[in-house]
């Protein structure tokens, strides 16, 4: 093959690959309503609205549990997956098509959804059109879609956010978004990441960076006996306690969810 037919295989194997996404939402989704039907038939009919809130979420818990287990997806990917699935029709559906035919990856169509949070449902489909369309300099012959260079993507994105969105609706976005995780590994193994502006999160590195230089300069084992200085974070921490559970995340992210026994095949949590 020539170099031009390897690029162009290549190109469509991501769309197929966009497209096989598309039809692992459509499956979840038939998986999620089914057992959300099956949760609020076993209550009894004078229920509160609270208690089938619940049971919905905690239906939708299991469903992003088990396919994480069966798949070896991340659970904050299946629980992805399962928003676009379950999600207002309106606002996901013109996501879900642009996926299908190949025009969205799966990482540009979750970012169009946390991109888009506040942009009105009507225009959703306009954001859509607006972010696949040609790039003239990449796609002479009229082609967009995967074919528009990311930081053309990104520059779409943002423009056609903030005419919907005013900045006082996007400033608040930023800081819902904000959070801190920390993903457990083999042998005993952790990592701590945090998310937010890049000048902020760097600061916070640059901070953590000097208080560990310090308490090595103090002598961190006169403190701590039982702390080998290997990292800053090790330096910061004091110790190496073991793990309570197997991931969780700062009180203050969205994206918490609640006890690791919610659910009998929870393996990890957000």
């Amino acid at each position: 093959m020539s170099g031009d037919e390897l690029l162009s295989e290549l190109e469509r194997i991501e769309r197929e690959r966009a497209a096989l996404v598309a039809r692992s939402v459509v499956l979840m989704e038939v998986m999620a309503r089914g057992r959300r039907r099956e949760a609020l038939a076993a209550l009894a009919p004078d229920v509160p609205a609270g208690r089938r809130t619940l049971e919905v979420a905690e239906a939708d818990a299991c469903v992003v549990d088990e396919v994480a287990l069966a798949t070896g997806l991340r659970v904050h990917e299946c629980r992805a997956r399962l928003d676009l699935a379950c999600g207002d029709a309106s606002r996901t559906g013109p996501i879900r098509a642009a996926l299908g035919r190949g025009e969205l990856s799966w990482e540009r169509a979750r970012r169009v959804m946390d991109s888009a949070a506040q942009v009105p449902a009507e225009h959703i489909e306009d954001l859509v059109t607006r972010v696949v369309a040609p790039y003239p300099a990449r796609s002479v012959d009229g082609v967009g879609g995967l074919l528009v260079p990311h930081e053309v993507f990104g520059a779409r994105l943002r423009r056609f956010v903030a005419r919907h969105v005013d900045a006082s609706e996007r400033h608040a976005q930023r800081m819902r978004q904000r959070c801190t995780r920390i993903d457990v590994l083999p042998e005993g193994e952790a990592t701590l990441s945090a998310s937010g502006h890049v000048l902020r999160v760097a600061s916070a590195h640059e901070r953590v960076d000097r208080i560990a230089r310090r308490l090595r300069g103090e002598g961190i084992r006169a403190r701590w006996p039982n702390c080998a200085p290997t990292s800053p974070w090790t330096c910061c921490s004091g110790a190496n306690y073991p793990p309570t559970r197997p991931s969780w995340t700062s009180p203050a992210c969205p994206r918490i969810r609640g006890s690791p026994e919610r659910c009998p095949r929870r393996g990890s949590m957000w």
